[in-house]
């Protein structure tokens, strides 16, 4: 066995699947509702700096909701919290989040002409 064809055999030996292909249009619809969440209290910033920093550790972090429950479940319905809670466990759920809360962030503001 050559150099090339032992490459070519453990390419992949170590590739770990993200779960992007798993989400589903109801767990983009809970991503967005956080995500506006976020964003109409002005919290863009922080939020995104959080969870850059904790996207390491995002499935620990699912585990931690268990716990958190009775403080973060006044957000969100029981089934919302539970759905969460599985998006949390795929790798590419912060990516998502962070995604389209920029997006969020970026559409145009409606102006208030009342005064």
């Amino acid at each position: 066995m050559n150099l090339a064809s032992f490459k070519n055999a453990i390419a992949h030996a170590f590739a770990v699947e993200d779960g992007r292909d798993e989400i589903t249009t109801e767990d983009i619809a809970l991503l967005d509702k956080i995500a506006n969440f976020l964003v109409r209290r002005k919290l863009t910033v922080p939020a995104i700096m959080f969870l850059e920093t904790m996207s390491p550790l995002n499935f620990v972090g699912s585990q931690i909701m268990t716990f958190m429950r009775p403080t973060l479940g006044t957000l969100l319905t029981k089934f919302e919290y539970n759905r969460l809670e599985k998006i949390l466990e795929k790798r590419c759920s912060i990516k998502l989040l962070v995604e389209r809360i920029e997006q969020m962030e970026q559409k145009p503001k409606k102006k208030d002409n009342k005064r």
